[in-house]
């Protein structure tokens, strides 16, 4: 399906508050979106399959989750409106990760090859690495909290971070995510 006129112009703001494109660039780049839905625990990609494509999230919340050798889903990251995202940077590496609506998700994505390509048509390849940038910098950010602080001050930090998303989503995902039990969740929560 093709995308509209107002999904296009939200990946271009998104993209133009990252860095600064030519508008021969979003020219160009319009050529190659395709729009999806995805319906609520559909994937966008699973473990071992190749990244192929670089999506941005136009609406809804997905997760980005791991199973451990004995079956137990860890979250590592959850994905909002206006995030950007891809089963791996790598195109020759397979995902090590799930990614999963959490809700009824719109999104539009793009082949990853031809996207890095246009990328350095422009001399753009910068977007990426701001990009891997923030994520990396979030996913510290993340392991520092959950090392330092204890289980409240996590829960607390985990609404100020993700404002709303409690209401969302089951609350085994965010027990998960700050790598506690539901019950524990649920003490705390008390």
């Amino acid at each position: 399906m093709m995308i509209n006129q107002s999904c296009f112009l939200q990946i271009k703001n998104a993209m133009s508050a990252i860095c600064p494109f030519e508008e021969c660039f979003f020219d160009e780049l319009k050529e190659m979106i395709r729009y999806q839905e995805l319906k609520k625990l559909e994937y966008f990609s699973r473990v071992e399959e190749p990244s192929t494509r670089f999506a941005f999230l136009v609406e809804g919340i997905l997760r980005i989750y791991y199973l451990s050798e004995r079956g137990v889903e860890h979250n590592k990251h959850f994905l909002f409106k206006n995030n950007f995202l891809a089963a791996s940077i790598n195109l020759h590496k397979k995902s090590i990760t799930n990614i999963q609506a959490l809700t009824a998700t719109k999104l539009i994505w793009f082949d990853q090859e031809l996207f890095i390509s246009l990328l350095n048509k422009y001399n753009h390849t910068s977007f990426i690495h701001l990009v891997l940038e923030n994520y990396l910098e979030e996913k510290q950010n993340r392991e520092i909290s959950l090392l330092s602080n204890n289980s409240k001050e996590n829960y607390r930090k985990f609404l100020v971070d993700y404002p709303g998303l409690e209401k969302n989503i089951a609350s085994y995902h965010i027990a998960s995510y700050l790598g506690i039990t539901p019950t524990q969740l649920s003490r705390i929560k008390k």
